[in-house]
């Protein structure tokens, strides 16, 4: 019987998780973390996806 692997999804964000955490560690506020961010990626995020990750990870 073969088991079938479940795959961990992983957003985006958390390639750059320590860099968010050090910029809210410096007082930078959520909105404009998202802008430096999201000028990085090749595929744009929502506000909301932003958010909802940053409210997982209580930042």
């Amino acid at each position: 019987m073969e088991m079938q692997l479940k795959r961990k999804r992983v957003s985006i964000l958390d390639y750059h998780f320590e860099e968010i955490k050090s910029l809210r560690e410096k007082g930078v506020s959520i909105m404009s973390i998202y802008k430096i961010i999201n000028d990085k990626l090749p595929n744009k995020l929502t506000y909301n996806s932003y958010l909802m990750y940053c409210k997982k990870y209580e930042m």
